[in-house]
């Protein structure tokens, strides 16, 4: 006969293979008498089939409902979204989406070396089904069996960013001018973390990827720097560099500079770029094509500076660090400085400078101070060394 007493015990059983929480089919049993009742359909009739009596398990589809709520700490402190990490998808979804933000940057040398914050993920589960309800059970649970551990992340909180100066021959980076093939010169400090193309390269790609997402969420994490604007100087060195034919990347030395035959100071930079001689391919190119004959002093056209904390670069018309000497020289400097917005760049020298306001710069925020042309003369193809310095404090 067909019982029609039948009840279902919903319970969450743990999945041995993952996990996560499963919710198995229900379990039907018999909650009446197997006696017959009065009405009985069977009832009379004849033989061994009218004495049989049980109950009929029927199969039935359950609407379940699995509520999730994750928490998110911190160094064991619980934080929200924005505090270090966005959530796309919120907290309340069954597929949990994190993005982690760096919240200050620093210079990529070769001393970073970012402390990790530690991150600690959890949820509360609830699984609901015929108006009756499991849990709510924390997952991670260290006394279930077998244990569910906690996940944790470590997560650097600091963006690296290297420095990095290059200078075109061509002004707005161009490849070609007339039969000049255009080249660009890359030139790194000498504490660099980074010191060859082949390891530049993909570093500046990966941040250029990095803070592309980060700015796809509209939303500033990092407080100190406008990650719209780096993102164009960052994008602007990259594509610039990949266009030229020609190449070098160069590491700065600490030089002494004299007067009179006397040590004055110690500079940071590269004193003759006619020591530097460009290869014949370009900066993706590995290893290099040697065999150039064009070296690098007397031809920048064009400058951009990648770098953080508001560093700067000093162009001398001279080699050696000078603005001075004979009447024949190229008397002639300028400090060119990131400023807050994490690069710099004069599309063309091609100017009789004597000031600052003279030199068109880019973007707001980046700026330029010092300029001395002493026999005022076109800075254009006429730099001859370069100096990494630091901002002044006001």
């Amino acid at each position: 006969m067909v019982d029609p007493g039948l009840t279902a015990n919903l319970q969450v059983l743990p999945n041995p293979t993952k996990n996560t929480p499963t919710l198995p089919i229900p379990t039907i049993m018999n909650t009446v008498s197997p006696i017959p009742p009065e009405n009985d359909l069977a009832a009379g009739t004849p033989g061994v089939f009218g004495l049989l009596t049980g109950a009929v398990p029927i199969p039935i589809q359950v609407p379940v409902s699995v509520e999730v709520k994750w928490k998110v700490k911190k160094n064991d402190a619980e934080i929200q979204p924005g505090q270090g990490y966005l959530a796309p998808k919120g907290l309340s979804s069954p597929i949990l989406e994190l993005v982690f933000l760096a919240l200050k940057i620093e210079e990529l040398d070769a001393s970073f070396s970012p402390a990790p914050d530690h991150y600690t993920i959890s949820a509360t589960v609830t699984v609901k089904a015929l108006g009756l309800s499991s849990g709510p059970v924390e997952v991670p649970d260290p006394k279930a069996n077998p244990p569910l551990p906690p996940i944790t992340l470590d997560i650097p909180a600091i963006l690296g960013i290297p420095t990095v100066l290059a200078l075109f021959r061509h002004s707005n980076y161009a490849v070609k001018s007339g039969d000049d093939l255009g080249s660009a010169l890359l030139v790194v400090p000498n504490n660099a973390a980074l010191k060859s193309a082949n390891d530049l390269v993909p570093v500046l790609d990966t941040l250029r990827e990095t803070i592309t997402r980060l700015q796809s969420f509209k939303q500033e994490t990092v407080s100190t720097l406008d990650l719209a604007t780096f993102l164009l100087g960052l994008g602007t060195l990259i594509d610039a560099v990949n266009d030229q034919p020609q190449f070098q990347l160069a590491v700065a030395k600490f030089e002494p500079v004299k007067k009179d035959d006397v040590v004055v100071r110690e500079a940071h930079g590269i004193p003759n770029l006619d020591q530097i001689i460009f290869s014949e391919s370009g900066w993706r190119v590995f290893p290099p094509r040697m065999g150039g004959k064009d070296d690098a002093a007397d031809e920048a056209s064009a400058v951009i500076l990648i770098s953080v904390g508001g560093n700067g670069v000093k162009l001398w018309g001279d080699p050696s660090f000078s603005d001075q000497g004979d009447s024949l020289g190229d008397h002639l400097s300028l400090e060119l400085f990131v400023g807050p917005v994490g690069w710099a760049t004069i599309q063309t020298l091609d100017g009789e400078f004597k000031q600052p306001t003279d030199v068109a710069v880019f973007p707001p925020g980046a700026f330029v101070q010092n300029v001395i042309n002493r026999n005022p003369k076109n800075f254009n193809d006429t730099i001859s060394s370069i100096e990494f310095i630091k901002p002044q404090p006001v």
